[in-house]
């Protein structure tokens, strides 16, 4: 018998955002942080934010011509220590804009945890037989940490590093940004069969795909990145793979649709409900 006295919710869906968040509610994300002892790592790692970045320049000089990367992460650091969020909530860098996305979107499900009393890993099973932990665009990050997480400790550790891959991925964001006239870009494309993202990417000879190993969502997460490519993929995971999570870049795909793609996490160690 469930110990709640509603049903649990059965998917959590996790996506960008419209517009930038306002001051105020970075004042109640930044109070609800502060206050919890639980997320005291993840208020300490957002406080380091500025020394990663000597580590990701040095890795990659072409980083280094980034002149706001520093500063930026510098606001977001003192946001935490000081509750100024002015800069932070006016910025539209990738370096600032994703990875306070995930802070974000971390704490609100932790926040819907406390309102309703429920503990990570009963919303995690009530998830199991539904629609699962969705992700798309920006909300990739906070998702996995939501679906790669056995409880709320590994939820803040996760956390954790999900924030530092969203500056190196922010980063990178803007890089490929320079020269670009301000305001947001984006470009959506609907293939008409499997591999033809790649093949219209490939065609473009200065367009990379790709990204440092450093940046690997499964060396950042710990986390087991597993590609199925068949009709029914949530039907034959891999072992240790106890939640069904599904990332998309642009638009949701049915899960049944035939030759669909479906990347999913699984927790690289054995659950005993895996099966």
């Amino acid at each position: 018998m469930s110990p709640y006295p509603y049903d649990l919710p059965s998917v959590a869906v996790f996506s960008s955002q419209s517009k930038a968040a306002e001051d105020g509610y970075l004042r109640n994300i930044r109070a609800f942080l502060c206050q919890s002892q639980d997320l005291f790592p993840l208020k300490q790692s957002l406080k380091n934010l500025p020394s990663i970045w000597s580590f990701l320049s040095t890795r990659d000089p072409d980083l280094a011509a980034l002149s706001h990367a520093p500063p930026s992460l510098q606001a977001l650091s003192d946001w935490i220590s000081t509750g100024n969020s002015t800069k932070i909530s006016t910025s539209s860098f990738g370096i600032i804009a994703l990875p306070l996305l995930t802070i974000i979107q971390v704490i609100q499900y932790y926040q819907f945890l406390r309102a309703g009393k429920i503990t990570h890993v009963d919303f995690i099973a009530a998830t199991r037989n539904g629609a699962g932990i969705q992700g798309y665009c920006s909300g990739l990050l906070p998702s996995a940490v939501v679906a790669c997480s056995a409880n709320e400790v590994e939820l803040v550790s996760n956390a954790c590093k999900a924030v530092r891959l969203a500056v190196g991925l922010g980063a990178y964001g803007d890089l490929g940004a320079r020269g670009v006239p301000a305001g947001p870009t984006m470009m959506a494309i609907r293939s008409k069969y499997d591999g033809q993202a790649e093949e219209v990417v490939e065609s473009f000879p200065e367009v990379s795909a790709k990204l440092p190993a450093m940046f690997r969502l499964d060396h950042c997460l710990g986390a087991h990145l597993c590609h199925h490519r068949s009709q029914n993929c949530h039907r034959s995971r891999p072992p240790g793979c106890h939640q069904r999570v599904r990332f998309s870049c642009c638009s949701a795909r049915s899960e049944n649709a035939a030759g669909a793609s479906c990347w999913k996490i699984a927790r690289s160690r054995q659950s005993p409900n895996s099966q």
